[in-house]
C-alpha cells in the first residue's frame, strides 16, 4: 500500500459501501416491480440483467462474496470450470496468454 494509506477501509467507509450496496439492491427491486407494472418506462431501453463478476485472487473474491451476500445481491456463484462451460463467450483471446507470451516462456 502507499505511504499513509490504511490496509483496510475505515468503519465509516465500510458503512458507506453497505449503504450503496443496499440502495442498489432496493433499486433493483423497484425496477423489477416497474418492469411489470409500468413497462412503458422501459420502451427503447437496452437493459442487461445480472452481473458476472470475475476475480483473479481469493481474498478479493471472498470480500466481494461477503458484501454481495450481506445485502442479498448474490444470484449464483460459479467455479472456474462452470464459468468456462456456462459462459463460453468469456473464452476469448483476452483471457488466454498470447502466443508470443507462450513461446517466450518456452524458449528460456
Amino acid at each position: 500500500m502507499g505511504a499513509g494509506l490504511p490496509e483496510r477501509p475505515s468503519l465509516a467507509g465500510q458503512g458507506v459501501q453497505r449503504d450503496i450496496l443496499g440502495l442498489n439492491r432496493r433499486g433493483g427491486e423497484l425496477w423489477q416491480t416497474w418492469m411489470h407494472t409500468r413497462p412503458h418506462l422501459f420502451d427503447d431501453v437496452e437493459l442487461r440483467h445480472d452481473i458476472l463478476r470475475l476475480y483473479q485472487d481469493g481474498p478479493h473474491l471472498e470480500a466481494a462474496r461477503h458484501r454481495q451476500n450481506a445485502v442479498g445481491a448474490t444470484v449464483a456463484s460459479y467455479g472456474a470450470a462452470e464459468v468456462r462451460r456456462g459462459f463460453p463467450h468469456w473464452r476469448t483471446p483476452l483471457l488466454r496468454p498470447s502466443p508470443a507470451a507462450s513461446s517466450s516462456r518456452g524458449s528460456r
